[in-house]
């Protein structure tokens, strides 16, 4: 299923369809990034005392944006909260079963085929450049 390329990571030809980020809370517009080999480790989800099995290469909560001409993945920063609504426990399950984009993944953006570029774990992890 996965192949090295160096030292970034080749996953199944996915063609995931990415939506631009309409701000603050668009939780059902985030994605995973993968930034290298898989690399798991199981926990508890507290708010479901669910179990299970992370992967600790992956950035979650990533939004896509427009940025002088180019689309980009920026990372959302995480807020630990002492109770979460429905709706964020919600967001959390359906992060958790997202298939992660990787580099040399192709995905569709407003129509448009695009190739994932991923630069790393960094707060913009990920570029796509559109396919010719």
């Amino acid at each position: 299923m996965y192949k090295s390329q160096g030292t970034k990571m080749i996953t199944k030809e996915q063609t995931q369809e990415l939506k631009v980020s309409q701000g603050y809370n668009d939780w059902q517009n985030e994605f995973k990034v993968r930034v290298g080999s898989p690399r798991l480790s199981k926990g508890i989800y507290k708010p479901t005392g669910e179990e299970r099995t992370y992967d600790r290469n992956c950035i979650w909560n990533v939004s896509l944006h427009l940025c002088d001409g180019k689309y980009v993945g920026i990372n959302a920063g995480a807020c630990i909260q002492s109770s979460y609504s429905a709706q964020e426990v919600y967001a959390n399950i359906r992060m958790y079963h997202l298939e992660p984009v990787a580099h040399g993944d192709k995905v569709t953006i407003n129509g448009k085929t695009y190739v994932a570029n991923v630069k790393g774990n960094y707060s913009d992890c990920i570029e796509f450049d559109l396919v010719s």
